[in-house]
């Protein structure tokens, strides 16, 4: 999970998951910390099959703490599941660091 800037081809930010809610459903995660450029894309798997363009003329240049509502299901994240492991992505705020 992280954040690219398309242009420069580089990750800007990179945010990690040390543990995941064990209840079912969603649970709003913290990402980190981003300061935006110009072509600047969040994605939440290596597969980058979620991908969310941040940048915009009012969020150019900003700095914003990155929260998600994720979903986490599948054996790569609880044991006790089978089947597919997906990341499901319910709702995105960037709040702005004053």
């Amino acid at each position: 999970m992280g954040c690219y800037d398309l242009a420069a081809k580089k990750n800007i930010a990179s945010f990690s998951m040390k543990t995941v809610s064990e209840k079912a459903g969603y649970s709003w995660y913290k990402m980190g910390r981003v300061t935006i450029t110009e072509n600047c894309e969040l994605f939440f798997s290596r597969a980058w099959t979620t991908q969310i363009h941040i940048s915009f003329p009012e969020t150019i240049g900003r700095t914003y703490d990155v929260w998600a509502e994720l979903k986490f299901i599948g054996p790569m994240y609880h044991a006790n599941q089978q089947g597919d492991s997906h990341i499901f992505l319910g709702l995105m705020i960037l709040a702005e660091v004053q």
